[in-house]
């Protein structure tokens, strides 16, 4: 890192500026003398920081939301009052959006250009069977009585947590 100037007086009485290492550049330099650009982009790190987690917790809450009504409402599928297990399958969820999805995606993508992007609905209703199973076999108090209201509660997800994602973007 280079190091602050200091002056000395030379052997022929003038003056010389010299780098001490000893002092530290950011020592040296005042913070008010940075540019404001660099001063005005670490306040837009850690604000950009700031809305990022808020955004990650408002989709977690509103996906809380999503996977609760969708248990309330549609019939044949079933919530049985325990808090902790839906936390967890809006956990789970959250988790297989942001890993597994993508890689999905990727290796569908000759089937998404092919049916022009209808194939994401699809994987996202793969997605959510696959919570949902996993749920059942936790035992966390979520079941369905069959396929049938597993894939109404599956597309009712997979199109509310879409329409979420759309609206608030990462």
């Amino acid at each position: 890192m280079p190091t602050a100037p200091s002056s000395t007086t030379d052997e022929f009485g003038g003056s010389a500026t010299l780098f001490d290492p000893g002092i530290e550049l950011r020592e040296w330099i005042p913070p008010t003398a940075y540019p404001r650009f660099v001063r005005e982009r670490k306040w837009q790190m850690q604000a950009s920081t700031t809305v990022r987690s808020m955004k990650l917790l408002f989709r977690a809450g509103v996906n809380a939301v999503i996977v609760w009504l969708t248990f309330t409402y549609v019939d044949g599928l079933s919530f049985g009052d325990d808090w902790v297990g839906l936390v967890f399958v809006v956990v789970m969820l959250a988790f297989a959006n942001a890993f597994v999805r993508p890689i999905l995606k990727l290796l569908a993508l000759p089937a998404r250009i092919a049916t022009l992007g209808l194939f994401t609905l699809v994987i996202n209703i793969a997605i959510v069977f696959a919570v949902l199973w996993l749920a059942e076999q936790f035992d966390l108090g979520l079941s369905s009585d069959g396929w049938q209201p597993a894939l109404i509660g599956a597309v009712v997800i997979s199109i509310l947590t879409s329409i979420v994602s759309t609206i608030v973007k990462d």
